[in-house]
């Protein structure tokens, strides 16, 4: 009798453990990879354009369907690929009535990718505060980072301890402007990807 529990026992042990397993590693072997399109707004055709591979070869299409070339497709998007219009002197000198300054393209481009699990991703509230007069060519990551509780403290990263002189230099300034604790949002770029720092609304 106890053979035969032992048995059923391993069995059901067995099964349970393959339940957990096996579709991870089935769909590790089985799973076919589908390429996101790139879909990116068209501030000339005032819709939505979208790039996507079919048979491994780029296709260029609108969101009703209509298909573009390659060179089509980077005139609708003079944002994009100003770089390439401007080599085959394709780059438009307006849109819509306002004057397209390739200095100011360059300086106010960004890029922001989003995925559909960052939706509901947890965030450590802790900022960055970049020193914009570090002498420095560009940006870099600051070994402090701050958040807006009760007071505006400053954390050290390295240590986890609390940086007394700018926790106070800070909340007093904050105070002296008539600003109300804690802050419901902070909203910035914390990314040392940029030509310059505009600061935290």
């Amino acid at each position: 009798m106890i053979v035969k529990i032992t048995r059923y026992l391993i069995l059901f042990i067995v099964i349970l453990v393959l339940a957990v397993y096996f579709p991870r590693y089935y769909w590790k072997v089985m799973d076919v990879k589908i390429t996101a399109p790139l879909v990116l707004y068209s501030p000339v055709l005032k819709d939505f354009v979208i790039k996507r591979y079919q048979y491994k070869k780029p296709v260029y299409t609108d969101a009703k369907g209509n298909k573009f070339t390659l060179n089509e497709y980077e005139q609708l998007l003079p944002f994009y690929h100003y770089r390439q219009l401007l080599a085959t002197g394709q780059m438009p000198d307006s849109l819509d009535g306002v004057p397209l300054k390739v200095e100011e393209i360059r300086r106010n481009q960004l890029f922001i990718r989003f995925r559909p699990y960052e939706m509901d991703w947890p965030q450590i509230r802790l900022y960055p505060m970049f020193e914009s007069q570090s002498g420095r060519v560009r940006l870099s990551m600051p070994d402090v980072f701050f958040r807006v509780t009760e007071r505006m403290e400053f954390v050290n990263a390295s240590s986890n301890s609390l940086n007394r002189e700018l926790t106070q230099s800070f909340t007093a300034a904050l105070q002296e402007k008539n600003f109300r604790f804690p802050a419901k949002k902070i909203y910035g770029n914390p990314s040392v990807r940029k030509p310059f720092d505009e600061g935290y609304f």
